[in-house]
Protein backbone atom coordinates (compact mmCIF):
# COMPACT_ATOMS: atom_id res chain seq x y z
CA UNK A 1 0.00 0.00 0.00
CA UNK A 2 1.12 3.64 -1.04
CA UNK A 3 2.54 5.72 2.16
CA UNK A 4 0.94 8.32 1.04
CA UNK A 5 -2.61 9.33 0.10
CA UNK A 6 -3.76 9.41 -3.30
CA UNK A 7 -4.03 13.01 -3.85
CA UNK A 8 -0.42 13.51 -2.91
CA UNK A 9 0.87 11.32 -5.05
CA UNK A 10 -1.08 12.63 -7.98
CA UNK A 11 0.41 15.96 -7.31
CA UNK A 12 3.82 13.84 -6.35
CA UNK A 13 3.94 12.07 -10.24
CA UNK A 14 2.17 15.45 -12.02
CA UNK A 15 5.17 17.08 -11.16
CA UNK A 16 7.42 14.71 -12.88
CA UNK A 17 9.31 16.77 -15.63
CA UNK A 18 9.94 15.15 -19.18
CA UNK A 19 12.80 17.17 -20.89
CA UNK A 20 15.57 18.64 -19.11
CA UNK A 21 15.59 16.50 -16.04
CA UNK A 22 18.63 16.05 -13.11
CA UNK A 23 19.65 12.94 -15.24
CA UNK A 24 19.96 14.72 -18.34
CA UNK A 25 21.54 17.90 -16.89
CA UNK A 26 24.27 15.68 -15.09
CA UNK A 27 24.52 13.58 -18.74
CA UNK A 28 24.79 17.00 -20.76
CA UNK A 29 27.66 17.77 -18.35
CA UNK A 30 29.76 14.70 -19.09
CA UNK A 31 29.24 14.93 -22.84
CA UNK A 32 30.65 18.47 -22.33
CA UNK A 33 33.35 17.54 -20.38
CA UNK A 34 33.91 14.98 -23.60
CA UNK A 35 34.01 17.80 -26.14
CA UNK A 36 30.82 16.37 -27.23
CA UNK A 37 28.97 19.92 -26.56
CA UNK A 38 27.62 20.65 -29.98
CA UNK A 39 24.14 18.95 -29.52
CA UNK A 40 20.59 20.20 -29.40
CA UNK A 41 18.15 19.61 -27.15
CA UNK A 42 14.39 17.70 -27.12
CA UNK A 43 14.17 18.75 -30.64
CA UNK A 44 10.28 18.56 -31.43
CA UNK A 45 10.79 17.89 -35.11
CA UNK A 46 11.93 14.51 -34.72
CA UNK A 47 10.00 11.78 -33.46
CA UNK A 48 9.59 11.40 -29.30
CA UNK A 49 11.81 15.06 -29.24
CA UNK A 50 15.36 12.85 -28.44
CA UNK A 51 16.82 14.40 -25.44
CA UNK A 52 20.51 14.74 -27.28
CA UNK A 53 20.59 15.31 -30.90
CA UNK A 54 23.59 15.51 -33.21
CA UNK A 55 22.65 16.81 -36.27
CA UNK A 56 25.59 16.58 -38.13
CA UNK A 57 26.72 12.92 -37.31
CA UNK A 58 22.65 11.69 -37.23
CA UNK A 59 23.01 10.52 -33.82
CA UNK A 60 19.36 10.61 -31.22
CA UNK A 61 20.48 10.14 -28.09
CA UNK A 62 17.33 9.19 -25.41
CA UNK A 63 18.03 8.64 -21.41
CA UNK A 64 15.24 6.41 -20.33
CA UNK A 65 14.67 6.24 -16.62
CA UNK A 66 14.11 2.86 -15.25
CA UNK A 67 10.40 3.92 -13.52
CA UNK A 68 8.85 5.92 -16.88
CA UNK A 69 10.40 2.98 -19.72
CA UNK A 70 9.58 0.35 -17.89
CA UNK A 71 13.31 -1.12 -16.89
CA UNK A 72 13.18 -4.79 -15.64
CA UNK A 73 16.02 -4.50 -12.87
CA UNK A 74 14.79 -1.22 -11.32
CA UNK A 75 11.09 -0.34 -11.89
CA UNK A 76 9.44 -0.50 -8.37
CA UNK A 77 5.75 -0.82 -9.85
CA UNK A 78 3.66 1.54 -7.12
CA UNK A 79 1.82 -0.08 -4.68
CA UNK A 80 -1.61 1.85 -5.56
CA UNK A 81 -3.33 2.10 -8.71
CA UNK A 82 -1.36 -0.71 -10.59
CA UNK A 83 -3.49 -1.39 -13.69
CA UNK A 84 -2.93 2.05 -14.68
CA UNK A 85 0.47 2.00 -14.23
CA UNK A 86 1.14 -1.48 -16.03
CA UNK A 87 -0.49 -0.25 -18.86
CA UNK A 88 1.14 3.31 -18.96
CA UNK A 89 4.52 2.06 -18.63
CA UNK A 90 3.54 -0.62 -21.56
CA UNK A 91 2.43 1.79 -24.07
CA UNK A 92 5.44 3.86 -22.92
CA UNK A 93 7.52 1.37 -24.08
CA UNK A 94 5.78 0.64 -27.50
CA UNK A 95 6.14 4.10 -28.11
CA UNK A 96 9.89 4.14 -27.54
CA UNK A 97 10.23 1.05 -29.93
CA UNK A 98 7.88 2.73 -32.20
CA UNK A 99 10.14 6.33 -32.21
CA UNK A 100 13.12 4.25 -32.66
CA UNK A 101 12.05 2.39 -35.76
CA UNK A 102 10.57 5.57 -36.94
CA UNK A 103 13.82 7.04 -36.45
CA UNK A 104 16.15 4.27 -37.97
CA UNK A 105 14.06 4.94 -41.00
CA UNK A 106 14.91 8.12 -41.43
CA UNK A 107 18.46 7.29 -41.12
CA UNK A 108 19.24 8.17 -37.50
CA UNK A 109 21.59 6.60 -35.07
CA UNK A 110 19.60 6.05 -32.35
CA UNK A 111 21.02 5.45 -29.18
CA UNK A 112 18.77 4.89 -25.88
CA UNK A 113 20.82 4.42 -22.62
CA UNK A 114 19.18 3.71 -19.06
CA UNK A 115 19.08 5.76 -16.14
CA UNK A 116 20.70 2.92 -14.27
CA UNK A 117 23.60 2.84 -16.72
CA UNK A 118 24.70 6.92 -15.67
CA UNK A 119 24.42 6.22 -12.12
CA UNK A 120 27.53 3.71 -12.78
CA UNK A 121 30.93 5.16 -13.67
CA UNK A 122 32.01 2.50 -15.61
CA UNK A 123 28.78 2.09 -17.41
CA UNK A 124 29.16 5.76 -17.82
CA UNK A 125 32.42 5.97 -19.38
CA UNK A 126 31.65 2.98 -21.69
CA UNK A 127 28.64 4.83 -23.29
CA UNK A 128 30.51 8.28 -23.54
CA UNK A 129 33.68 6.51 -25.55
CA UNK A 130 31.44 4.96 -27.40
CA UNK A 131 29.48 8.06 -28.52
CA UNK A 132 32.59 9.99 -29.20
CA UNK A 133 33.59 7.23 -31.45
CA UNK A 134 30.34 6.76 -33.50
CA UNK A 135 30.13 10.44 -33.59
CA UNK A 136 33.67 10.55 -35.42
CA UNK A 137 32.90 7.98 -37.54
CA UNK A 138 29.93 9.66 -38.99
CA UNK A 139 31.50 12.49 -39.19
CA UNK A 140 34.03 10.86 -41.37
CA UNK A 141 31.02 9.84 -43.63
CA UNK A 142 31.74 6.15 -42.76
CA UNK A 143 28.79 3.97 -42.98
CA UNK A 144 27.73 1.81 -40.13
CA UNK A 145 26.23 -1.75 -39.55
CA UNK A 146 23.06 -1.77 -40.29
CA UNK A 147 20.58 -4.64 -39.68
CA UNK A 148 16.77 -4.58 -39.25
CA UNK A 149 16.77 -4.21 -35.80
CA UNK A 150 20.12 -2.33 -34.67
CA UNK A 151 23.07 -0.21 -36.02
CA UNK A 152 25.49 -0.58 -34.41
CA UNK A 153 29.53 -0.54 -34.38
CA UNK A 154 31.66 -0.42 -31.51
CA UNK A 155 35.32 -1.04 -31.72
CA UNK A 156 38.13 -0.94 -34.61
CA UNK A 157 39.03 -4.40 -34.88
CA UNK A 158 36.78 -7.89 -34.98
CA UNK A 159 38.08 -8.73 -31.48
CA UNK A 160 37.23 -5.68 -29.68
CA UNK A 161 33.89 -5.63 -31.57
CA UNK A 162 32.47 -8.89 -31.06
CA UNK A 163 33.70 -7.69 -27.47
CA UNK A 164 32.25 -4.36 -27.24
CA UNK A 165 28.62 -6.55 -28.58
CA UNK A 166 28.96 -8.90 -25.69
CA UNK A 167 28.91 -6.18 -23.27
CA UNK A 168 25.98 -4.46 -25.03
CA UNK A 169 24.00 -7.48 -25.44
CA UNK A 170 24.38 -8.08 -21.50
CA UNK A 171 23.59 -4.55 -20.57
CA UNK A 172 21.01 -4.44 -22.48
CA UNK A 173 19.35 -7.59 -21.19
CA UNK A 174 17.21 -6.37 -19.16
CA UNK A 175 15.54 -4.37 -21.74
CA UNK A 176 15.17 -6.97 -24.30
CA UNK A 177 16.81 -4.65 -26.63
CA UNK A 178 18.12 -6.84 -29.66
CA UNK A 179 21.89 -6.28 -30.96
Amino acid sequence: MDTVSRQTRSEVMASVKSKRTKLEEFFAEKLKERGLEVFKRNVSELAGKPDFVYEDSKIVIFVDSCFWHGCKQHLRMPASNQDYWIAKIARNRKKDHQVTKKLKEEGWLVIRIWEHSLKNSRALKWWLTRIKRLIALRQLGITLLSSQDSQVLFGGTVEELEQDLANARRASVARDAPL
